[in-house]
């Protein structure tokens, strides 16, 4: 009798255990990607997003500022460093999510923490797809066309290299050669115009981040010329893809 107590204890212990792992794995599936869009990111949505790219970039918006910065991530766990965001005011926008620090990931949400580790919100996924602005390619422009097609990549994606990446969404991401760049673009007679540029803050020593600057761009072939605010040329980057 003492035996037979004894195996149905042993046998209830391991059903107990089954079912508990049965139960992580359904919230925390190993091997989890958080890379792809967290939340609505369609134009003139006005929500709060992330979109994490497999290349460590995070960009978004908060429903207010673009949100610009970099991510690493174990599967489950997100954490976000160099965070930096426009600074715009917006009425009745709550602009929490430009307080995240890391999040984890629950089935399809993205539970975000601040610097405090306070759960201050969550996103809910919208897309497994990495980010459009390191997806989308284009034809090379024609020299000499008013209105060339912009979507892709311009520059070296290296390290110390300026660069930038155009989406037919209107917005554009890249790095200075230092920190991290993303803002908006618009094409009018042949000028493209930056907007609402952000970037993060990093001192790098023997890096020109002269892109920084970037207020208005040309395009011949596939040659980009970038001006600053003064209409001084700053620099040029070629077509990449």
């Amino acid at each position: 009798m003492t035996r037979s107590i004894a195996r149905v204890s042993v046998v209830a212990l391991l059903a107990t255990a089954a079912l508990a792992l049965t139960a992580c794995s359904a919230i925390d599936p190993p091997g989890t990607d958080p890379s792809g869009v967290w939340g609505d990111s369609a134009p003139g949505a006005a929500q709060p997003y992330l979109e994490l790219s497999g290349d460590g970039r995070v960009t978004g918006s908060d429903g207010c500022n673009r949100l610009l910065g970099d991510w690493k991530g174990d599967g489950r766990t997100v954490t976000f460093n160099r965070l930096a965001s426009t600074r715009m005011a917006c009425e009745d926008v709550d602009t929490w999510l430009s307080g995240a620090a890391s999040g984890r990931v629950k089935d399809s949400t993205l539970i975000i923490y601040d610097t405090d580790g306070s759960r201050i919100g969550e996103l809910k996924r919208s897309s497994d797809v990495p980010s459009a602005t390191t997806q989308a390619t284009s034809s090379a422009p024609v020299a000499g066309d008013a209105n060339p097609a912009l979507a892709g990549a311009w520059g070296v994606s290296e390290q110390g290299k300026p660069h930038l990446t155009f989406t037919d969404a209107g917005t554009v991401s890249g790095s200075d050669g230092c920190n991290l760049i993303a803002g908006s673009w618009k094409l009018a007679d042949g000028v493209v115009t930056f907007g609402q540029l952000v970037s993060t803050l990093m001192a790098c020593d023997q890096v020109d981040t002269w892109l920084g600057g970037a207020s208005t761009a040309t395009v011949s072939g596939a040659t980009m010329t970038v001006y600053d605010n003064t209409d001084a040329k700053i620099g040029t980057l070629e077509r990449a893809s």
